[in-house]
């Protein structure tokens, strides 16, 4: 009595288990992301005998290492497909894996009322960078500072707070580091570039990325009075760890600037698109971002997106210059080059950024 019951419980809970993989297989098909779980973090594994299941096995094979190459395989098709875009998405969430587009507006939809930065703004920011790079200064340090986290749940004070007790006083210490440079007799240090864009996220809570273009010379003082500048600003006691923090390794200064900068323009509006010649159908200009969409939550300041004076549009027009965004090159492999800031140091390669800047009308 006891053997056959036993036998009983048995069967159903394989009969439980094979339900949830069947579940598991069908919610992976339907949902186009057969390749990893539902956080895009892992290949699941799906060795069930249903329907589904089969029909997963079938088309994404039996074992890890054939489902992830033909995921490869996949990839490398689609990206030889479109060449302009990025077909394949690093998500945003777990920072692991890549995952395919499916529905990016769907993505977030949770969310409610989310401030997205408009086309405007992402051509606004990018032209932004390129015209830093056209004065060649890499601008690849990455700043986050969390409000949420110091204490801070209006967006229009933390904003305030930091543009006068942030951004002002970065200014000045950068004007003290260079007035001390030249008066050593060496020559002064590029401009201070800086942009940002505000999010707020339900864990964090209202946080700001920046990006900045900072010599390389400085940058350990940098990251130090950055630091210093912040921790007061916080409203809690004791100041919170991980309020603050500064990424800017030296390698790969465009590579890291680009990257950084799609980051920081991942709560562009899905909706948003643009005409490319061979497309039949319009382009999601979050095509031109390699990093899944990612809400950026409801922004109640007036500004989620900003950059330093000496990078607004007014500037790049008595310079005559215009990015590749504005002058409609919509194809990643030129949007993210070198090419702006290798120009420019190749044309000043004897004397500096101070021996003056002569920016041409456009370079594409």
């Amino acid at each position: 009595m006891s053997s056959s019951f036993e036998l009983k419980i048995s069967d159903t809970l394989k009969e439980l288990i094979r339900a949830e993989r069947e579940e598991k297989a069908r919610n992976l098909i339907e949902s186009g992301e057969m390749g990893h779980d539902h956080k895009g973090r892992k290949m699941p594994r799906m060795d069930g005998d249903g329907l589904y299941a089969s029909i997963f096995q079938a088309a994404m094979g039996v074992t890890e290492i054939i489902r992830a190459e033909h995921l490869n395989h996949l990839q490398k098709e689609d990206e030889a497909m479109y060449p302009e875009i990025y077909p394949w998405k690093i998500t945003g969430r777990t920072k692991r894996g890549n995952q395919r587009v499916t529905n990016l507006a769907g993505q977030g939809a949770d969310q409610v009322s989310p401030t997205h930065i408009t086309k405007s703004q992402f051509i606004d920011l990018y032209s932004a960078v390129s015209f830093a790079n056209a004065h060649g200064v890499a601008m690849n340090v990455h700043i986050i500072i969390q409000w949420g986290r110091m204490g801070y749940t209006d967006h229009v004070e933390a904003a305030q707070v930091l543009q006068d007790d942030f951004f002002r006083h970065l200014n000045g210490w950068y004007a003290y580091k260079n007035k001390v440079r030249v008066k050593s007799g060496q020559s002064a240090f590029h401009p201070l570039f800086w942009i940002y864009t505000h999010e707020c996220s339900r864990s964090a809570g209202f946080h700001t990325h920046i990006l900045a273009g900072v010599p390389l010379e400085i940058r350990q003082e940098f990251r130090e009075w950055v630091k210093n500048r912040v921790a007061p600003l916080s409203k809690r006691s004791p100041t919170p760890k991980g309020i603050v923090k500064v990424v800017g390794p030296p390698s790969d200064p465009i590579g890291r600037q680009w990257r950084y900068f799609q980051y920081l323009c991942k709560g562009l509006d899905p909706a948003v698109s643009v005409r490319i010649p061979r497309y039949k159908s319009p382009v999601p200009m979050s095509g031109f971002i390699r990093y899944a969409y990612a809400s950026p939550g409801r922004i109640e300041c007036r500004h989620q997106v900003g950059k330093s004076s000496n990078l607004s549009r007014a500037k790049r027009e008595e310079a005559k210059y215009k990015s590749a965004l504005e002058w409609k090159m919509f194809h990643k492999a030129h949007l993210y080059s070198s090419l702006e800031y290798d120009f420019w140091h190749r044309r000043n390669a004897a004397g500096g950024w101070n021996k003056g800047v002569t920016l041409p009308e456009g370079l594409f």
